[in-house]
């Protein structure tokens, strides 16, 4: 019982987080450092730097929206989990959740290093 209450929070933390980023992305909320300390890359940088590089849009569309997607079927399949007592398409859903960690070691590699 407790993993799928730890699903479920770290999947609400990746909601949100993909939210703000999307907000930054299209502009809805300021991202200087004061407000946000961990987005300064080196010291230098703001999260609307990470939400304007090359790799932070992937056909057009800001990743975060894909977040936001991922995070609503993730929060989805564990309450399904807690309502129902099994899993749905697990074999899909982890397939997507190492997807994503793939893509998000690669972004936070390009982020720091380049």
């Amino acid at each position: 019982m407790w993993i799928i209450i730890l699903v479920i929070i770290l999947a609400l933390v990746g909601f949100v987080d993909s939210l703000y980023f999307v907000m930054v992305h299209y502009g809805f909320t300021d991202s200087k450092p004061p407000e946000i300390p961990i987005c300064p890359v080196n010291g230098k940088g703001t999260c609307e730097t990470a939400a304007e590089a090359p790799q932070s849009e992937i056909f057009g569309l800001p990743n975060s929206i894909f977040g936001l997607g991922f995070y609503s079927f993730v929060l989805a399949a564990a309450a399904a989990r807690l309502a129902f007592g099994f899993w749905p398409v697990p074999n899909i859903l982890a397939a997507v959740s190492i997807i994503a960690a793939l893509m998000s070691i690669y972004l936070a590699y390009t982020l720091v290093f380049q």
